[in-house]
């Protein structure tokens, strides 16, 4: 394991003592603020209803258990052991998850087996290449008309929790536009996948509460472009990139 991704295990597990709303969020106001985003994201967030979802960094259920009331099956990762074994304590009964232990930077799955990938505050937590090659995978794991939808911390963190250290990446907005947006797929009949950005905006909570509009979120749609050669997929590449 790199030693990027060793330094952020170790963090996330020196926060996982007790593994809480306030520790996931490491926020002092995360009953308030769970109360209050759970809703608004879950409304900016693409519907799930019968659907095949992958949700990244589920942590200890925060999102988890209403998607699995909606969704026909649910595939919640998180790598932190303590919080993932209080997820499926807490919605095993559900019967339509399945729970892995598993760090997203070495997630693999079947092409075309999810109708909706969703997460929250994932990918600030990964380097700038491994954000990049995620969205590689991700375009792949989407079948056609599929939805991405992440949120993440930009520009400065959101939690008042000390922290004694903190790798976190609080990037610009644009850089995830430009990862997702420049990535394709190769689908059957020599089609071509591609993310589509739908909508991005700031969650509201955070604007109202803490008085930080960085708290962003992203909504994409796997669009599909049919029957192109090598050649059309090198040309089609090179047009996204020339875009970001």
């Amino acid at each position: 394991m790199p030693v990027a991704r060793d330094l952020m295990k170790a963090y996330w597990e020196g926060h996982s003592s007790s593994a809480t709303v306030e520790t996931m969020m490491l926020d002092s106001h995360a009953k308030t603020l769970t109360e209050l985003e759970v809703p608004e994201i879950l409304d900016k967030a693409p519907s799930m209803e019968h659907k095949d979802v992958l949700e990244l960094a589920a942590g200890i259920g925060r999102y988890t258990s209403v998607i699995a009331t909606k969704a026909k099956s649910v595939t919640a990762v998180e790598f932190i052991e303590d919080f993932i074994k209080v997820n499926e304590d807490k919605n095993g009964h559900l019967g339509n998850i399945k729970f892995l232990c598993k760090d997203v930077v070495h997630l693999e799955a079947e092409p075309n087996s999810f109708d909706v990938i969703f997460s929250n505050w994932i990918l600030m937590y990964m380097e700038d290449e491994e954000v990049k090659e995620f969205a590689k995978k991700a375009v792949k794991w989407l079948r056609p008309g599929g939805k991405l939808f992440f949120r993440e911390s930009c520009f400065k963190q959101s939690g008042d929790l000390k922290r004694n250290s903190n790798p976190t990446h609080y990037r610009h907005p644009g850089f995830y536009i430009g990862a997702f947006g420049s990535v394709v797929s190769k689908e059957e009949n020599r089609d071509v996948g591609y993310f589509n950005l739908e909508s991005s905006g700031s969650v509201a909570v955070y604007r109202k509460i803490k008085k930080n509009n960085g708290q962003v979120y992203f909504s994409y749609t796997k669009a599909i472009k049919e029957g192109s050669s090598e050649e059309d997929v090198a040309t089609f590449q090179k047009f996204l990139d020339e875009q970001q």
